[in-house]
This record gives structure tokens, C-alpha cells and sequence, in this order.
């Protein structure tokens, strides 16, 4: 996969609702990936979308004999938690971790520290010898052509540095909540059902 592989653009018409800010082609551009071993214990980490999706995810997870140890806070970066991703791994011993983080860091109008968070998170991942999946911000709504302005590097980091990138959120566009960022509790439920689906597959 070539950093090329993956572009923003500003969906007009089709799919996804006008006015959306979207990676598009980052699923696409990850292919058909080798089969792997369920996981039988996973890190969630991540911000306020983290937050809705950890009790829905966990239950799935749980429904399938696999624990959830969910550490979410609304409103953080991957800077907020790269201090912090060492020691959780140390003591929570996963065997994957699943990262929901990307868009509180996209409003930034400098990516340059998100991005080498990002890195030094992946990298964390990879020397703890722990499966690493990075959910994809969703789809966001441009009321403001600056209110995004670092999408395309967050975006670019993630997909360069995950070994595993999941983007299933742009069918659930009926499904968000009014600030146009997050999901309604149906649409969590969902989210979670996708991502499930993306993991075990």
C-alpha cells in the first residue's frame, strides 16, 4: 500500500451525504487481508467516539469469549495518550489494539506532533508484539473549510503505520447524531457490529 493509495476528497453527490469530509478509498486501498487469529482479549483506545462504541463493541466481544478493556476520553489526541499507551499495554497484555483516534487531532492546524504520535503509537504496538487495528475517523461534516484542516495527514499517518485500517462508518451516515461527528446509540450498535465483522474476518 502507497501513501498515494490514499486521498481526501469532498463528497458531492452519491453514498455519503453532501458536505462530508471523507478518506476516501482507505478501505479500499488496504485489500484482502491474510486471515488471523481471533483475538481472545483487546486494548480499546481512543476519544468520545471510542466512548459510544466501547459498550456496544464490548458486548459483541464478550458474546464471542473475548475481553474489552476500554480506555476512552472524550475530546483527546493520539498525543493526549501516547504517554500512556506503553504502560497500558504492560498491564493489560492484549492481544490486539484497537484504536479509535484521528478526529480531535485533525482540527489541528499543525499535524507535525500528531502524526509522530500516531507513529510512536504504532511503533509501540509492534515491538509489544501486539495486533494493531486502526479505525478511521468517520466521515466529517465541513460547516467550515478550516474546521479539519489536518485530515489528509492524520489520515495519511494511520494508514501508513497501521497494519490493519478499518473504515466501515460511511454507511451509517442516517445514524449520526446532530453534531454530525457521532452516532446515535443505534448507530454505535452498528458501528460496533462492522467493526466486529471487519476484525473476525
Amino acid at each position: 500500500m502507497k501513501p498515494s493509495d490514499i486521498k481526501l476528497y469532498l463528497w458531492i453527490a452519491g453514498g455519503l451525504a453532501a458536505g462530508m469530509l471523507v478518506a476516501g478509498g482507505a478501505r479500499a486501498a488496504i485489500g484482502a487481508a491474510t486471515k488471523k487469529a481471533p483475538p481472545t482479549s483487546i486494548l480499546l483506545l481512543g476519544d468520545s467516539l471510542a466512548v459510544g462504541l466501547g459498550s456496544p463493541f464490548s458486548a459483541i466481544a464478550a458474546n464471542n469469549g473475548v475481553a474489552v478493556d476500554v480506555h476512552a476520553v472524550s475530546g483527546k489526541t493520539a498525543v493526549y495518550w501516547q504517554p500512556y499507551v506503553q504502560d497500558l499495554l504492560n498491564s493489560v497484555r492484549p492481544d490486539m489494539m484497537l484504536v479509535s483516534l484521528g478526529t480531535n487531532d485533525a482540527t489541528a492546524s499543525n499535524p507535525a506532533a500528531y502524526v509522530e504520535a500516531i507513529k510512536s503509537i504504532c511503533s509501540m504496538a509492534k515491538s509489544s508484539g501486539v495486533r494493531l487495528t486502526w479505525i478511521l475517523p468517520p466521515p466529517l461534516p465541513l460547516e467550515s473549510p478550516d474546521r479539519f484542516p489536518s485530515l489528509e495527514a492524520v489520515n495519511q499517518a494511520i494508514v501508513n503505520c497501521s497494519p490493519e485500517v478499518i473504515d466501515v462508518s460511511g454507511s451509517l451516515q442516517a445514524m449520526r447524531a446532530g453534531d454530525g461527528i457521532h452516532f446515535t446509540a443505534q448507530g454505535y450498535a452498528a458501528w460496533a457490529k462492522l467493526i466486529w465483522q471487519e476484525i473476525d474476518s
